[in-house]
């Protein structure tokens, strides 16, 4: 089991990205924007993962049972007909952006970060010692994340398998309260997450909606901590829509909000996430989740930012879809040689001998 670490400070020795000897340049990669569709149907999120190092990305997705084929085992007491599966199989279209820079004019550190999530929230504070004199005020952005639904609930074990995933109601996470500690040889920064798992309504999944409530999700966020002499730039991004149903068969089309548009006249810049937040269904009397059929949030050196959801599936939507994105993007000009990289690949969904996702490395372009 993962330890919880919600309200300790977790002294850690920083990493130095791409260090270079005798003070000469440093290089570090970001994140700046990632999405997720299923090829078939929409399906609940069980896992995705999201890493970026050089020109290479590392990546999986994972929508339960019907993305894998897994046929499911049950405990001899659990009643079956309240525990349905529909195993098939699935593709994810996947698409990332982000950049590596070598530089002179900042340093940097990375760590990584996990939190339990719950509906409520929790958060872990790091202070991170570092090994070189910081060249700057930290800002820090995301390097890559995770989602692993794979945890027991809080309570008492059910029939419902918490690893074949849940349909999200609230998914969020946030880099805050980023400063130096102990005279500049340290930075803290505190990751808060949170996780809501909502109702499917469904006679045959009526097992995994008396689970729901329970639901205690690990989030991993990825960070990178820059130090430079610029002064940041910093702003929030809020995006919704809502979608009429339709039918089954033939559900209304769903045309996602564009990106807002920001002048960013900077020369080269870092630009990435502080926070990110998802919500669906909200209001819903009952409680509804999403079966999340795209998953996106983007920015850029550009400085059009955004981020949005849909649920869009003939044959398998179950009702109308409502989402707001919330996200804080931040930019900092580090001058030096910044390269952006990207890609949009179909993405197989493929699990290990343990049962396991199978994380992909994909090379920009691929």
């Amino acid at each position: 089991m993962r330890a919880l670490w919600m309200g300790l400070v977790v002294m850690l020795t920083a990493c130095g990205a791409g260090k270079g000897e005798d003070g000469g340049p440093r290089s570090a990669t970001w994140l700046e924007g990632f999405s997720y569709q299923w090829d078939f149907f929409n399906h609940r999120l069980s896992f995705l993962d999201v890493r970026v190092e050089g020109s290479e990305a590392q990546l999986a997705v994972v929508g339960g049972t019907s993305t894998t084929g897994v046929v499911p085992e049950y405990e001899d007491d659990c009643e079956r007909d309240g525990c349905e599966e529909f195993p098939f199989y699935d593709n994810a279209l996947v698409t990332a952006a982000w950049g590596q820079v070598t530089t002179e004019n900042a340093n940097f550190a990375t760590i990584s970060i996990e939190v339990l999530a719950t509906p409520t929230g929790e958060s872990v504070t790091v202070e991170l010692a570092l090994d070189e004199e910081p060249r700057g005020e930290p800002v820090a952005v995301l390097q890559g994340l995770g989602i692993d639904t794979d945890h027991p609930l809080a309570g008492e074990p059910t029939c419902y398998q918490p690893g074949f995933g849940w349909l999200p109601r609230a998914i969020a996470l946030s880099i805050d309260d980023v400063s130096l500690v102990r005279g500049g040889g340290a930075v803290e920064l505190t990751l808060s997450a949170a996780f809501e798992a909502g109702n499917t309504l469904e006679e045959e999944r009526r097992c995994l909606d008396e689970s729901a409530p329970r639901a205690v999700v690990p989030i991993r966020a990825d960070v990178l901590v820059v130090f430079a002499p610029s002064e940041p730039t910093r702003w929030t991004v809020s995006q919704s829509a809502e979608w009429d149903y339709g039918s089954r068969q033939e559900p209304l089309p769903q045309e996602p909000p564009a990106p807002e548009d920001r002048d960013l006249p900077l020369d080269q810049p870092i630009v990435g996430w502080s926070s990110l937040s998802w919500t669906f269904h909200e209001g819903d009397p009952e409680g509804r989740g999403a079966y999340v059929r795209s998953l996106t949030f983007l920015t850029g050196e550009d400085g059009r930012t955004g981020g949005h959801a849909t649920n869009y599936s003939p044959g398998t939507q179950l009702s109308g879809f409502d989402f707001v994105f919330e996200g804080a993007a931040v930019a900092v000009d580090v001058g030096g040689e910044v390269d952006r990289y990207s890609l949009d690949h179909v993405l197989p969904v493929e699990l290990d001998g343990e049962g396991r996702p199978v994380i992909h490395s994909v090379p920009a372009g691929g």
